[in-house]
C-alpha cells in the first residue's frame, strides 16, 4: 500500500513536471506576449487582469516599484491593440505650429520614461506628443530606496521624492534612434520631445556650470526630437531659481540653446553641400529644415510679478513653447507634490501666462492633475494650446489612456455637431 502511494505521488510529480508546470508556463507567456492581443476577449481580460494587481499594488508598495513592473508589460508588449487610432482616424487633429500636426492635444509629461526606452510602446497609447525625461548630460542613478514616489491616499497627490535617475543623453538619443529605425510602432504619429536639466552634482555643487549642462545635453539630442524643454521647474535649487529672479540669467540660457539649435542647422546644410559635390543622393525635403522647437518649463508655483518677468524674456527671446509645471514644492525643500492636488495652481498658473503672452506665437502646455477627458477640454478652454497628462498613467495603469483619448474625441465629435 505504501509502495503503491509513492508511486502514485512519483507518477503526479512526472505529470507535474513534464506536462501541467510547462503548459502553465507557455499559457503565462502567450498572455503576456502580444500575440494573444489579436483576440479582443483575451485583451480586455488580460487589461481587467492587470488594473485590479496595479491597484491592489499601488496600496501596498511604493509607486516607482509599482511603476517598474508597469514598464516591464509595457515593454513586452502586453497593452497592445489598445491605440484608439488602429481602426479610426483622428477625430481632434491640432496643428500648435504649422509645420506640425499632432492627432490630439493631450501628451505625456515628463517623468515617467526618463530614458526613451519605452517611447515605441508609449506611441502606441494615443498620446499626440511625448515628452522624454528628465535627462541629463552625464548618466544619472542617485535613487534613495527610502525616498520612492509614493501616492498620498488622504488628497491623491504623488508625493515625488527624488528626481528619477536617467542614462543621459547620449544614451536616450541612441534609443530614440533605434526606436525611429523600428517599423512597427506609431512614432510617425508622434511629436516627440525632451526634458533637459542639469545633473545633480551641478545643481548642489557648482550651480555656476548649470548653463553648460543643458548645452551639452541640448546638441546631444539635437538631432533626434521635435522639441527640447529647458526644464527650469525645480526651484529648490539656487542654479535654477537665478531664472526667475534674473531675466538676464533666463535671456542668456534661452539664447545659448537657440545658438546651438542655428549651429547644429548650418551642420546640417554644410553636409549636404559636401554630400551633393560627391555626387552622392541627398534626400530631398518637403519643408525647410527649422531644427526642434526650444520649450521652456517653469513651475506651477509661480507669482503674478515672476509671470509678468518671465513673459517679457519669452517675448523677447521668441521661445517656441511654455510647459507649465505641475509639482508643488512641500516645506521639507527637496520632495514636492504632484497631480490632482495642484490642479488650482496649475490653472491660476495657466491663465495668467495666456493673459501675458497672448499674441506673442508661444504656445502653452499644461499639466497638473488632468484626470478626465472634461478637465482636459476645460484647460483648453482657458488658454492652453496642448496639455499634459502624468498622474493618471502612473496611478491608473496604461489602459486608461486609450479610454482618455477616446473620451476626449467623443466630447470633441459632440461639440463639432
Amino acid at each position: 500500500s505504501t509502495q503503491s502511494t509513492w508511486g502514485a505521488i512519483l507518477s503526479m510529480k512526472k505529470i507535474l513536471t513534464k506536462a501541467i508546470l510547462p503548459t502553465a508556463a507557455l499559457s503565462s507567456l502567450f498572455l503576456i506576449s502580444p500575440y494573444a492581443n489579436k483576440y479582443q476577449p483575451i485583451l480586455e481580460t488580460k487589461v481587467q487582469l492587470f488594473n485590479t494587481i496595479h491597484k491592489q499594488l499601488l496600496n501596498k508598495v511604493p509607486t516607482d516599484y509599482v511603476n517598474i513592473i508597469t514598464k516591464f508589460f509595457l515593454n513586452v508588449g502586453y497593452f497592445d491593440g489598445l491605440n484608439p487610432y488602429a481602426n479610426s482616424k483622428p477625430a481632434s487633429p491640432v496643428s500648435p505650429y504649422p509645420d506640425w500636426e499632432l492627432r490630439n492635444p493631450i501628451g505625456l509629461g515628463a517623468g515617467y520614461d526618463t530614458s526613451a526606452a519605452l517611447i515605441s510602446d508609449l506611441s502606441e497609447l494615443g498620446f499626440g506628443f511625448l515628452e522624454i525625461g528628465s535627462i541629463t548630460f552625464q548618466a544619472e542613478f542617485k535613487y534613495d530606496l527610502k525616498k520612492f514616489a509614493s501616492i498620498d491616499f488622504l488628497d491623491g497627490s504623488l508625493i515625488c521624492e527624488t528626481t528619477p535617475g536617467n542614462w543621459g543623453s547620449r544614451k536616450t538619443k541612441a534609443n530614440i534612434l533605434t526606436a525611429y529605425r523600428r517599423k512597427d510602432n506609431n512614432l510617425q504619429d508622434v511629436k516627440l520631445g525632451v526634458n533637459i536639466i542639469p545633473n545633480a552634482d551641478i545643481l548642489n555643487l557648482a550651480p555656476y556650470l548649470a548653463e553648460k549642462d543643458y548645452q551639452n545635453a541640448a546638441y546631444e539630442l539635437m538631432e533626434c526630437v521635435d522639441f527640447l524643454v529647458l526644464n527650469i521647474s525645480f526651484r529648490q535649487y539656487a542654479a535654477m531659481q537665478q531664472y526667475y529672479e534674473d531675466p538676464k540669467a533666463l535671456g542668456d540660457l534661452i539664447q545659448l540653446i537657440k545658438q546651438e539649435r542655428q549651429l547644429y542647422l548650418e551642420g546640417r546644410a554644410k553636409d549636404k553641400m559636401e554630400a551633393a559635390k560627391l555626387g552622392k543622393n541627398v534626400p530631398t525635403e518637403d519643408k525647410p529644415l527649422l531644427g526642434p522647437k526650444i520649450w521652456l518649463k517653469v513651475s506651477g508655483e509661480i507669482t503674478p510679478e515672476e509671470v509678468a518677468t518671465m513673459s517679457r524674456v519669452l517675448r523677447q527671446n521668441q521661445v517656441d513653447g511654455l510647459v507649465i509645471g505641475s509639482t508643488c514644492h512641500r516645506q521639507d525643500g527637496n520632495s514636492g507634490k504632484g497631480g490632482k492636488v495642484c490642479e488650482a495652481s496649475a490653472i491660476q498658473s495657466l491663465t495668467e501666462f495666456k493673459r501675458a503672452l497672448e499674441g506673442s506665437g508661444t504656445i502653452l502646455v499644461s499639466s497638473g492633475g488632468i484626470m478626465t477627458a472634461k478637465e482636459a477640454q476645460e484647460r483648453l478652454r482657458l488658454g492652453a494650446d496642448l496639455v499634459e497628462v502624468y498622474s493618471k498613467l502612473v496611478t491608473e495603469g496604461p489602459s486608461a489612456i486609450p479610454t482618455l483619448i477616446n473620451d476626449y474625441e467623443n466630447l470633441h465629435r459632440a461639440r463639432a455637431q
